[in-house]
């Protein structure tokens, strides 16, 4: 697997690292690497791709920040530790100290530099392999428009580097308006599919991006910009196996553990990994890539309640109520909710939190105490291990599923009820009920209008991907936040919301729906890099 194939990956990291120096700084030593001398074979490149992955799990992508900022300010999530970093991003304020704003723009954009370093030098070198190349190249711009992806999704205005800087001027440059970006990353997603190998081909290695992977993100690429008609072929192109075999797996909890990684569900993950046999020991938040790294996650310790984690995230009254709305056809609780949610059960020696019976958990006092009051505490299931060993620690192995066939499905449903097929929708959201046991929804919902369907999506989406990053990104694309309606129904679900708009003064902080530009790199660009509208 990729991710294990680590003193490889650190090889070309650090060699890739190195070879940036020659664009500032005359090297006198001829044994140096550099960019020009680096960037010579097949195995540099597949090296210098495989670096790309690496930047997916700094503390600003994968690792914890991103996922935990996405779900912060999504109405299914509440901070429930003040003064921590992620409360100001929950409650719509900015700190020029809060790392929560300025990880993520730094190391997102060491993915973007890393993607360009292959993009540009593997132009005009010869392979004994052209199908190498074209993945590699694939891979390479699937990541760029990756990173752009999550860029504009948490900044909007973001800076567009499509090439490398011959000196650090050219490293200053204004934002790029957002259509150009999104014309971009389109783009990219594009050029991917046809380089990109399927998951079921025998060279290719578990975890690297996909044909599916690249399809998947930029259909929700043009649904982001309301382009439906263009998001639905690649939709149903995916659902038709043109991209390769994807599947619903039978039970859902098999999406969020160790052992069921890289099934025949899942599009798109970070590949984590944890051995202490590899004799790692070095949780790699930042900085420039050392060979004593783990491959880890660290989300799992922000999630988890007291004592095994910090608990800086609780689910929300209203995810809480939304799976209360329908039983299973045999009258038990939606699965969805078993495996996503820590909560009271009669008998709870096998539903366990880092291996120890859940009871314990629920005598602490922590987490929201809103959702049931006077009665018990609910907390965040998904994304954290039950292994006993890593009890308050940040080694979770889990792999993060970022894109899964499910998502594609409920998608593809949206395409069709926006072009006036709701009837036709009906279908792909039941498979997706199906594996929850839920009943038929033309039986309890029949003859849904249009609006009434995008209702049923708000609250089929809410409950299939809760904690899983996109429930914020659906509130943006969906326009909630310029809909007073709309905003008023985020303030009763989640009363963090108040802080985006003032009812006593009719004030909007239209723009804060979107990230603040890190003010750290407003100063470093001498303001070419200007702060986003509604932050001033």
């Amino acid at each position: 697997m990729i991710m294990r194939t680590i003193k490889y990956i650190l090889i070309g990291m650090i060699i890739i690292l190195m070879s940036c120096s020659e664009d500032f700084v005359e090297l006198t030593n001829p044994n140096a690497l550099t960019s020009g001398s680096f960037w010579k074979t097949e195995e540099d490149f597949v090296l210098g791709v495989n670096a790309i992955y690496q930047a997916m799990i700094y503390d600003g992508t994968y690792m914890r920040f991103f996922p935990w900022i996405m779900d912060i300010r999504a109405d299914d999530v509440e901070s429930v530790t003040p003064g921590y970093f992620p409360e100001d991003v929950a409650n719509y304020i900015v700190d020029a100290a809060n790392i929560a704003y300025s990880f993520p723009w730094e190391h997102h954009y060491i993915g973007v530099w890393r993607s360009n370093q292959v993009l540009v030098n593997i132009e005009g070198v010869e392979f004994e392999d052209e199908e190498l190349k074209q993945r590699l190249i694939g891979e390479a711009k699937f990541m760029r428009a990756h990173f752009y992806f999550n860029l504009l999704n948490l900044f909007r205005n973001v800076v567009l580097y499509t090439t490398l800087a011959e000196s650090t001027d050219d490293y200053y440059i204004p934002q790029s308006p957002p259509d150009d970006v999104w014309a971009q990353v389109i783009s990219d997603f594009t050029d991917a599919i046809d380089g990109l190998w399927l998951k079921e081909d025998p060279r290719n290695e578990m975890g690297r991006a996909t044909k599916a992977a690249a399809a998947a993100f930029l259909a929700k690429s043009y649904m982001i910009n309301h382009r439906f008609s263009e998001a639905a072929p690649v939709l149903k192109d995916i659902i038709d196996g043109k991209y390769g075999t994807y599947s619903l797996v039978e039970n859902y909890r098999h999406n969020i553990t160790e052992e069921n990684e890289n099934n025949s569900e899942s599009i798109f993950e970070i590949q984590y990994h944890y051995d202490p046999a590899d004799g790692l020991s070095v949780q790699g938040w930042i900085g420039d890539p050392q060979p004593n790294w783990l491959k880890t996650c660290g989300y799992n310790k922000t999630c988890a309640p007291q004592p095994h984690g910090w608990g800086d995230l609780a689910p929300s009254v209203w995810i809480w109520n939304e799976f209360q709305e329908e039983k299973t056809v045999d009258g038990e609780n939606d699965p969805r909710m078993e495996a996503s949610l820590y909560f009271p059960h009669d008998d709870d020696t096998t539903y366990t939190v880092y291996g120890n019976p859940a009871s314990h958990i629920y005598e602490m006092g922590w987490a929201n105490p809103d959702v049931v009051p006077d009665s018990f505490y609910v907390f965040i299931r998904k994304h954290i291990t039950e292994d006993h060993d890593l009890d308050n620690d940040w080694f979770s192995g889990i792999n993060r599923r970022v894109f899964r066939y499910a998502d594609v499905l409920l998608l593809y449903a949206e395409c069709l009820n926006e072009a006036g097929q709701t009837a036709e929708a009906y279908q792909y959201i039941q498979q997706v009920r199906n594996r929850a046991n839920l009943p038929d929804l033309n039986t309890v919902r029949p003859n849904m209008t249009q609006e009434e369907m995008r209702d049923q999506l708000d609250h089929e989406r809410a409950l299939e991907l809760c904690f899983e990053g996109w429930r914020y990104v659906d509130l943006v694309r969906w326009g909630w936040f310029q809909d007073e309606a709309k905003l008023q129904i985020l303030i009763q679900r989640d009363p963090e919301y108040l802080n985006y708009y003032n009812p006593d003064e009719g004030l909007w902080l239209q723009g804060r729906e979107y990230m603040a530009i890190p003010p750290t790199e407003i100063e470093r660009t001498n303001g070419i890099v200007k702060q986003n509208p509604g932050w001033n």
